[in-house]
Parts: C-alpha cells; structure tokens; sequence
C-alpha cells in the first residue's frame, strides 16, 4: 500500500509563512506537529530561547549546510521540546477525561480531513505526525483542533480563556530514518 503521505522534497516549491517560527508546506507532506497550552511554558524560558536563537542566527546565516541545519534543529526545536517535557503550567492535561477529550478530537477526521499516525497528548502539550488530506490544510486543521479542545476544556474545567498556545510548531520529516526516530520519541511519551 502506498503511504498517504511524503517527505520532504528539495525538489519541489516550498511555500513558507511567517510567524514566531516559519511553517514549511508542501502538497502531501508528513509533519511533526507540537501544541502546547498557553502556560507551558514560563516567559522567562521562552525569552531566554528567543535571544539566544537570535544570537545563534546572527552567527551562522542562510544558506545553510545540512550539518548546521541539524545543529539548529538539535539546539532550538528539540531544546523547547524538552523544556515542554518538564511539565510547566497548570497541566490540566494530566486529568484523563480531558486528555481523552484531546485525544478523540485528533481522531475524529482521521482518514477523512487528513492522515493521523503516532500522537501523544502529554500534560501540557501535544505531539502528532500528521499528513493533510485532499485540500485541508495544516494550520486550517490545527486551528479546528485547538478551538474545538479549547472550548470544551474550559467549559469542563470551569475557566475561561485562552487554553492553546496560539502559534504551533510544524517541522516536514525529511526522510523514513527521520519518521521512525519521531514516532519512538512520541512512543516515549506513553
């Protein structure tokens, strides 16, 4: 059976938008997904991130090889990551109604809006691989995700409020060694 999804390819156009991070798509592209709720993870972490991956910027421009690629991904993405592992913040996730709550929303449009693979929802964030379906987009379906769950858990938990942090972490996986190292890691979170 052939995968309902791709690797990246340097061959192909690479739309890229801008927020705090830049989002990479690409047609049936495979994505490492992170979303975390809004007090994961404390501001002086998260500022003390931001300047020194500005400072590491200023120091190795674009273009990049792939061996500072690596190094970057290995420094700032993954370097978050394991500060959300650290469980900051209120960590309502950690109630098993609410996280299946999450969980069954990921579910729902499986196979329909889009490819779900490994997932995890952890205390305070949530890892997926994720390939968009027919004309669904990533950020249409993280956005339907993240309202739909914000909704219902704050009504559940007697809040208001926002619930999600507002911009998410995408990454396009690269190759199967790639897709295979990200499934383990999100296995290590069950």
């Amino acid at each position: 059976m052939t995968e309902p999804f791709a690797f990246f390819n340097p061959t192909l156009d690479v739309y890229i938008s801008q927020g705090d991070l830049p989002h990479w798509r690409q047609p049936r592209a495979l994505y490492f997904v992170t979303f975390r709720t809004a007090d994961s993870l404390p501001h002086h972490l998260i500022e003390a991130w931001r300047i020194q991956r500005e400072d590491w910027l200023n120091q190795h421009p674009k273009p990049w090889d792939e061996a500072t690629a690596d190094a970057y991904r290995e420094r700032f993405p993954r370097q978050l990551q394991r500060s959300l592992d650290q469980a900051h913040g209120e960590c309502l996730l950690r109630d098993k109604d609410l996280r299946e709550l999450v969980d069954s929303s990921l579910r729902r449009f499986h196979q329909e809006r889009y490819w779900l693979d490994e997932h995890v929802v952890a205390a305070n964030h949530v890892h997926a691989l994720i390939a968009p379906l027919g004309t669904w987009e990533l950020s249409r379906i993280l956005h339907s995700w993240k309202s739909f769950t914000a909704t219902a858990i704050n009504k559940a938990a007697h809040r208001s409020g926002p619930f999600w942090q507002k911009e998410s972490y995408d990454h396009i996986v690269r190759n199967p060694i790639e897709l295979e190292h990200i499934r383990n890691y999100i296995k290590a979170h069950k």
